[in-house]
């Protein structure tokens, strides 16, 4: 049986295509890995939204045990065999299309869709933008299953007052419980990166998470050199964000990256409140 590189050496020679470099195409040729991505539990009979469709390798793989694949692929050079790939799978739908000028939301293919998954090798030089436009969408996914640089997959990891600590990290443990499931080195692509990946698994938490947290963390991380008040009282007030910051036992001079996920949502949640009470008198 030929191996999972002889299979993407030979559709790159019939396809007649070479790796993108600026589109981040380094392709999966680790079987035992992309068993281990595809088998996950969180796929079976769902609807998957993949990100980054390629040659199609994750593709056919989640078409077996998915109810639905909606694959996202930018790069028009693959389409006609992608198509006919999914004409193969049956299951497997394509959307040529840049991810990030995707209106997921209201994306008609999803509209019946109660909850998804999502699952995605995503490009090393857009890995975070990819991550927050997924973590801000209204769309019900109930987990994710991301291949990414091993720097990148340290943001869903890291504690307060860490470097890599920041929006990222806080929206995606406010909404998610974050693991990591496998390492992936360089010989698991074709071509081969620079870089190790990390295959990170996030699934839905069953709480609530204040529609205002994004648009707080954005402001709080504006200037990491600067204090919390002086990133949000531009827009909550400095009396109000003082009091918040009382009522978390923190004083007026801490900044955002020493707070943690759990303090960003009371922290919100507070300000949320403040805000009612001003209107109301």
């Amino acid at each position: 049986m030929a191996t999972l590189l002889e299979l993407t050496k030979g559709k790159l020679a019939a396809w007649e295509h070479l790796p993108n470099k600026a589109l981040g195409q380094n392709f999966l040729i680790d079987g035992a890995q992309l068993d281990v991505i595809a088998g996950l539990p969180v796929f079976e009979g769902k609807t998957v939204l993949e990100i980054g469709a390629g040659l199609g390798t994750l593709t056919q793989a989640l078409s077996r045990k998915a109810k639905r694949v909606i694959a996202v692929e930018v790069d028009k050079s693959l389409e006609p065999a992608l198509r006919e790939l999914c004409i193969q799978c049956k299951n497997a739908e394509l959307i040529m299309a840049d991810f990030m000028d995707l209106d997921i939301d209201g994306l008609a293919l999803l509209s019946d869709e109660k909850e998804i998954c999502v699952a995605g090798n995503l490009p090393y030089y857009i890995t975070t933008p990819i991550c927050m436009k997924l973590l801000r969408s209204r769309l019900n996914i109930a987990s994710m299953v991301l291949m990414v640089q091993q720097e990148a997959a340290e943001r869903f990891f890291a504690k307060p007052s860490s470097k890599v600590y920041g929006p990222l990290t806080v929206l995606a443990n406010a909404k998610y419980r974050t693991e990591r499931i496998a390492e992936l080195s360089p010989q698991s692509y074709y071509p081969q990166p620079t870089v190790h990946s990390s295959v990170v698994l996030l699934q839905k938490l069953d709480r609530v998470c204040g529609a205002g947290l994004d648009g707080l963390l954005k402001e709080a991380f504006s200037n990491r050199r600067k204090t919390l008040v002086n990133n949000l009282k531009g827009s909550y007030g400095k009396e109000s964000i003082i009091s918040a910051l009382s009522e978390l036992g923190r004083d007026e001079n801490v900044r955002a990256e020493a707070l943690g996920v759990e303090e960003f949502m009371r922290l919100s949640s507070i300000l949320k409140q403040h805000k009612a009470e001003g209107d109301t008198r």
